[in-house]
């Protein structure tokens, strides 16, 4: 064994030795460039010498595995991107380190130190093998952004990647010095490398930035240079840049971009890339042909292709259509000369037991038994479908690439696919006929599955009905009903033998298991193209596509029952959406590929493909995700099986009670208004007193904006719901519910002794995040004597920027303040202002004074307009489907951005003192019951704070009554807000859709009701408003 591989060494040493010293770190542009394009090539003969080197020393096979998993993986891509490769040349650089075991006979032998070579570097690798599997799905969402994505955060995602090289180095170091402590170069030696080693990598990291940006393509240049020179703030500079990025809709993709969270993105893709790696692990044991062999066999391996092609006189390749006829007048010779072919054990009942190699994760699965099926002794029956009528499909199984021609590779190929216990003749058989039969019933079970879809999509939920709409109407829904049509298969398969009957039933089911087995793997999250083609394997995508198509229509046939009965997550049926997606990235590969070769014989493409594959991508090719001329079938279609039991509910969904999502289970969407509702307490007169004295409990009031002497809302009327922690009473955890949508709420607390100057109080520190990242930060005091939350918020685009203050400086939201002129700190102890601990309490001028906050309510005549403001808290986060999109007010008033001085001012407050702070303002919460809190008003209207009480109780009654009763004073008031509302929103959004003139436009007027409806009515209605108004808009 050490022979074989000192032998392979010297005969590939030249490569071996470049791979190992290749690090880019250093190299010139012409060396960067040859070792990229290389890499491809190099690494096989890598990968190959580390499974001789692994039979000599088993315990490298934990690295060696991660290596080749992640490098076969990133080589079935379509897209190359240079930095990742640079990132893998690295990688393999260190992975070659372990070559210079072959200076190691014994495995055993014991080094200088008393250790065994494997004793001394396991450790070690199983660390490099998990960075090796974290890297590559670093790199994997790399290379899953958008152009845009990648230059605007270049430098986070850089930095990931430098990270990972920096350890690679390190790693390659401390196995260089383990293995040269063992082979007695000496310890001394082996430190004084490593710290020289340690000295160079403290310069790595500016190396590799130099690295990248000469890795940087011309367009990546220009659109980071326009970044720096002019940002990406205004609607100007986002036009320019969209025109340099070749993205239409780059303002909605920035902001979601800039404000993700990319370690949550990281955490949630490294679970499903390693998921892919074990797919691609299975993929790899039962492909019989590597995809990393040499080149094509020199002989064929198949005892009757190869008498065939010796009597043929075939030297290499032979035009498709002469193989198969001389195949059937081959096999008929044979049975007519009365001397049929000998049959052997294999074609009786075999149980097979996958193969796996030495470097295969996963333990082998159970054996599966392919059925001995009496009657195949004699084969006869095979030769009706070796014909000329059946000529098409045995040409298209066989000639894999669509050339015309079979190679010696291809004819080994098809012979070796064939599943153990079948003969050569029912492996042909089945691709003459057994195929079709089986896409002709599952044909039958997708439009099945569509149709049903149809039906349930009238009973879902209607807070899903939008989010399920859009999925039928999504064109990859198109496309699959535009496959089922142009697939040319029989309504009547009766006359088929029985023999191929069964043949094709084992076959598909076993296909079938195998899919649905990666699927559930993989979860059902193909993100990619690339995902697909690990799930399917090898092959031409038509062999599965059917299959695959069903297995994936019936588990989100599953989503479809549980939208009947629950809110499912905005981003469910839109991923599901994407799944269908990527699967139509691989047909379309499809066909640009057949495009491309039928283009260099000049044949017309769409004229082949009305019968290639049954001419299942025919109308997809003409029509291009259009249904054409003609009606969809999916409503018409009628079950065409043989028991009519395929249109069985119970059929198509196994368990419908017990369904669940796909991407977010148990998730509860921030759109629940059902949930909100039911789980939030609505005023009684028999309930006792809301006041508790404990903070935790639900709160309604709102964040405020303080610009010169006007005090704004901003989000609207909030409630907040607090619980302590059930380990922890020190940390707070909730929900906050706005019209913007519902979101999760996380923070902690602390008791504040009193002192001589006041009364003790708890103070709070909490995050507000919503779900692309953008963040509200509050801190301020509780006090238990007039039942209040006040204090001060702050805003972050980036989650991460928020936590790093929240750690950094708690309780305070926002660093300390700038030094005075006398030098000495300015610093607040609660929040960035003081707020006392009378702080809006009802009625009280003095109250006012100390905590600079007033009632909401101010007089409209002074009141500015809000939507900067508003604008400031939504700005990042109106790409989501749950955000309210406010930017058409911003643009329609001309208003500036938060933090500067509003027309007709002197000035505001001061700018945020951290850079990472995009605004700031006070809060105010209170007990008081989310349908009467706007009524708080009445007590700043009155001086005499009596009757101002009084007021407040006569008109707060009154309406609780009136709604209790349901009398129609209340329920017209009820309809005539939601309609206002949902018409001013309607044309706040058309016009700021700008290609729309609207008629009416906004007045003065309107935009104060807009600002009172928003503060006065309860945020979960106005978020329905909302809702229905995005719902109807036509973009």
């Amino acid at each position: 064994m050490l022979t074989s591989f000192t032998d392979f060494y010297a005969a590939n040493s030249a490569v071996l030795n470049s791979a190992a010293g290749a690090s880019l770190v250093s190299l010139e542009n012409k060396s960067i460039d040859a070792a990229i394009t290389g890499f491809s090539e190099s690494v096989k003969v890598v990968m190959n010498g580390l499974d001789t080197l692994g039979q000599i020393h088993p315990f490298i096979g934990v690295a060696v595995v991660a290596f080749k998993l992640v490098v076969t993986l990133d080589l079935t891509r379509r897209q190359n991107n240079q930095k990742v490769a640079a990132v893998y040349i690295e990688m393999q650089q260190m992975i070659c380190t372990l070559f210079q075991l072959r200076h190691i006979r014994d495995p055993d032998e014991v080094g200088p130190d008393g250790m065994i070579m494997k004793d001394r570097v396991q450790p070690l690798l199983k660390q490099i093998a998990q960075d090796i599997k974290k890297c590559g799905s670093a790199c994997d969402v790399y290379l899953k952004k958008s152009f845009i994505a990648k230059t605007l955060k270049s430098k986070f995602y850089e930095a990931r990647l430098t990270g990972y090289v920096t350890k690679f180095i390190d790693y390659a170091d401390k196995l260089d010095k383990a293995l040269n402590v063992h082979t007695a170069i000496g310890v001394d030696a082996a430190n004084k490398k490593l710290d020289d080693q340690s000295a160079k990598l403290d310069s790595i990291e500016q190396k590799l930035d130099v690295l990248f940006r000469k890795l940087d393509t011309p367009q990546e240049r220009e659109v980071s240079n326009f970044i720096k020179e002019n940002g990406v703030k205004g609607d100007r500079e986002g036009k320019r840049l969209t025109g340099k990025s070749g993205i239409d809709s780059v303002k909605e993709k920035l902001r979601k971009e800039l404000s993700e969270d990319l370690d949550a993105v990281l955490r949630r893709n490294f679970s499903l890339f390693d998921r892919k790696l074990e797919i691609q692990s299975r993929n790899i044991a039962d492909a019989l042909d590597n995809v990393l062999s040499k080149g094509t066999h020199d002989k064929i391996k198949d005892k009757d292709l190869s008498n065939l092609w010796k009597e043929m006189g075939w030297k290499g390749s032979v035009k498709a259509r002469h193989f198969v006829l001389a195949l059937r007048d081959y096999f008929t010779g044979q049975f007519t000369t009365g001397t049929p072919l000998p049959r052997t054990d294999e074609s009786r009942a075999v149980v097979v037991s996958p193969s796996y190699s030495l470097f295969t994760p996963l333990e082998p699965s159970a054996g599966f038994v392919i059925p001995y099926l009496p009657g195949l002794q004699d084969d006869t029956w095979t030769l009706e479908f070796i014909k000329a009528a059946h000529l098409q499909a045995i040409l298209e199984a066989i000639d894999d690439d669509g050339t015309g021609f079979i190679s010696i590779k291809e004819a080994n190929t098809f012979a070796i696919e064939r599943p153990k216990g079948w003969s050569l003749l029912h492996w042909i058989a089945f691709w003459a006929k057994g195929w079709e039969i089986s896409l002709a019933d599952y044909k039958n079970k997708i439009f099945l599955v569509l149709k049903e879809m149809d039906r349930l999509h009238h009973q879902v939920l209607k807070e899903n009905r939008y989010h399920v709409d859009s999925y039928l109407c999504n064109d990859s829904i198109c496309g699959i009903e535009l496959l089922l049509r142009s697939t040319k298969t029989s309504k009547d398969y009766t006359q088929i033998p029985h023999e191929l009957s069964s043949l094709t039933e084992f076959y598909t089911r076993k296909e079938e298991d195998k899919l649905r087995l990666n699927l559930e793997n993989i979860r059902y999250d193909m993100d990619s193209a690339a995902t697909v083609t690990l799930i399917t394997g090898p092959g031409r995508i038509e062999r599965f596509l059917f299959p695959l198509l069903y297995l994936t229509l019936k588990r989100h046939l599953e989503v479809f029952h549980y939208a009947c009965s629950h809110v499912v997550d905005s981003e469910e049926f839109p991923h599901m959406s994407t799944t269908l997606g990527s699967i139509f990235d691989v047909v379309e590969q499809r066909i640009d590929s057949l495009g491309a070769i039928y283009k260099q014989v000049h044949i017309d493409l769409h004229t082949h493909l009305e019968n290639f594959a049954l001419g299942m991508f025919h109308d997809f090719s003409v029509h291009e995700y259009g249904y054409g001329s003609r009606e969809s079938l999916i409503l018409s279609w009628q079950d065409t099986s043989k028991t009519k039991n395929e249109s069985d509910k119970t059929t198509m969904c196994d368990n419908p009670e017990n369904a669940k999502p796909i991407f977010h289970p148990g998730h509860e969407s921030t759109d629940n208004y059902r949930g909100v509702w039911q789980n939030w307490p609505t005023h009684s007169f028999e309930t006792d007193d809301p006041r508790t004295g404990r903070i935790c409990g639900f709160w309604t009031g709102s964040f405020l904006s303080i610009k010169g002497q006007s005090v704004n809302p901003v989000l609207g009327l909030m409630q907040l719901c607090l619980k302590l922690g059930p380990d922890d009473y020190s940390l707070l955890k909730g929900f906050a519910v706005t019209l913007s949508g519902r979101f999760q709420l996380r923070g902690r607390r602390r008791t504040v002794e009193a002192t001589d100057e006041g009364a003790a109080f708890e103070q709070i520190d909490v995050l507000m995040w919503f779900d692309d990242g953008f963040t509200v930060r509050f801190c301020g005091k509780f006090e238990a004597d007039d039942e209040s939350l006040s204090g001060d918020w702050a805003t972050f685009y980036q989650k991460e920027d928020a936590k790093a203050l929240y750690d950094k400086y708690p309780f305070c939201v926002s660093p300390p303040a700038r030094e005075d002129e006398g030098g000495e700190a300015q610093q607040d102890n609660v929040g960035s202002r003081e707020v006392s601990g009378d702080a809006g309490s009802p009625g009280g001028d003095e109250d006012k004074k100390k905590s600079r906050i007033s009632s909401p309510e101010t007089n409209p005549k002074d009141e500015v307009d809000l939507t900067s403001e508003v604008q400031a808290v939504t700005d990042d986060v109106d790409d989501q489907p749950s955000k309210l999109d406010t930017e058409g007010i911003a643009n329609d008033a001309g208003e500036k951005k938060t933090g500067e001085p509003v027309d007709g001012e002197e000035g505001g407050d001061a700018s945020p003192v951290d850079d990472t702070i995009d605004d700031t303002g006070t809060f105010i919460f209170r007990r008081t019951p989310v349908e009467i809190f706007h009524f708080r008003n009445l007590l700043d209207k009155e001086e005499n704070q009596a009757k101002a009480r009084w007021n407040f109780l006569r008109e707060s009654v009154l309406h609780l009554v009136r709604r209790r009763l349901w009398s129609w004073k209340y329920i017209k008031a009820w309809g005539d807000d939601r309609r206002r509302i949902f018409d001013i929103y309607k044309r706040f959004s058309l016009f700021n859709m700008r290609y729309f003139v609207i008629p009416n436009p906004v007045t003065p007027e309107e935009r104060l009701a807009w600002h009172d409806l928003k503060y006065r009515l309860p945020p979960g209605l106005n978020r329905l408003c909302i809702e229905a108004g995005d719902f109807s808009n036509p973009d």
